[in-house]
């Protein structure tokens, strides 16, 4: 293969999943990875800000090994490709158009989110507000990952909400290898 034909297959950020390009680091996968490994009790994975599908098919593709739910809630849909819909549909994903922060989208996702504890992630267009909004409402042993930490927003410039703690050691580990994904989970009560 001639140089520029090779230089040409590895533009861009070059990072997919099932080939569909993603626009979270190798590193950030990882984390996905090991945290959803590490974690056999979810009972539900909830994405909010879809965008491509890429990460949501890999999520989708994780919720169906755990015979667990998977929702992925965006503000629209145009940018996802059909091949990234059909592995979705595929799957059985929930996939929800709305905004998140209106009462009804809101309902949907707090009565999917249930009590039980599950995988929450903040990728949409706010994540400081989905973090403290939807967040709150993760039930007990639950996860929450929140992108773009540094980049978009910064961790000391937001109130937690009071039911999340940072998740250690696996939010300093997330953050040393770069990633810009912030972990959380939701803090453990002790019995009386």
């Amino acid at each position: 293969m001639h140089r520029a034909s090779k230089a040409k297959i590895f533009a861009g950020h070059g990072r997919s999943v099932f080939t569909m390009n993603v626009s979270q680091t190798w590193a950030s996968l990882f984390v996905f990875e090991k945290i959803l490994a590490a974690h056999k009790s979810l009972k539900w994975i909830c994405e909010i800000g879809t965008g491509v599908g890429s990460l949501s098919v890999y999520l989708s593709t994780v919720a169906v090994i755990k015979h667990i739910p998977f929702l992925t809630i965006d503000i629209g849909d145009s940018q996802i490709p059909l091949a990234a819909k059909s592995l979705l549909s595929l799957h059985g994903t929930c996939l929800l158009r709305g905004d998140v922060f209106e009462s009804s989208t809101k309902g949907i996702i707090k009565s999917f989110i249930s009590e039980e504890s599950g995988l929450l992630l903040c990728d949409g267009g706010d994540k400081k507000r989905e973090l403290v909004e939807i967040g709150c409402v993760v039930g007990e042993g639950g996860i929450v990952l929140v992108h773009d930490v540094g980049n978009e927003w910064k961790l000391d410039k937001i109130k937690i909400p009071d039911n999340l703690e940072l998740y250690e050691p696996w939010h300093t580990q997330s953050i040393g290898m770069k990633t810009s994904l912030a972990v959380f989970r939701t803090k453990q009560t002790v019995p009386m």
